[in-house]
């Protein structure tokens, strides 16, 4: 896995940004992102986060990649809780290991043509 501090230069750097220019736009100091991203710092709160996200306009997808590469929840997860028992069975059933690694596999299968399902008819 990325460190924090890789995800934000990618994203960065895809930008075209200097971490000057990101510092400006995000409110977050220069020096402190030029620490995260030689991984000598990691991001104090999330709100530090959402504000780099910002400035990065990144989409919802890549926001979680860079909450979750500094030690938070993905937006989703944050908004239902972590400690939703729907979330707790399902992540307990991935995690698992006594279930057979193929059957867990295939329950991700169903679980993501389930979402999909859903997410479609959402639309």
């Amino acid at each position: 896995m990325e460190t924090f501090g890789a995800v934000l230069r990618r994203f960065r750097q895809r930008a075209r940004l200097s971490q000057l220019a990101l510092a400006k736009i995000s409110g977050v100091h220069a020096s402190i992102i030029n620490r995260f991203e030689r991984d000598e710092r990691q991001p104090a709160d999330r709100d530090m986060i959402e504000r780099l996200a910002e400035g990065l306009r990144l989409t919802p997808a890549e926001r979680d990649c860079l909450l979750a590469a500094g030690g938070f929840f993905p937006s989703a997860i944050e908004r239902i809780g972590a400690a939703d028992p729907d979330l707790l069975l399902v992540a307990n059933l991935l995690a698992d290991e006594t279930i057979p690694l193929a059957d867990r596999d295939e329950f991700r299968v169903l679980l993501r043509m389930t979402a999909r399902r859903w997410r479609s008819a959402a639309r």
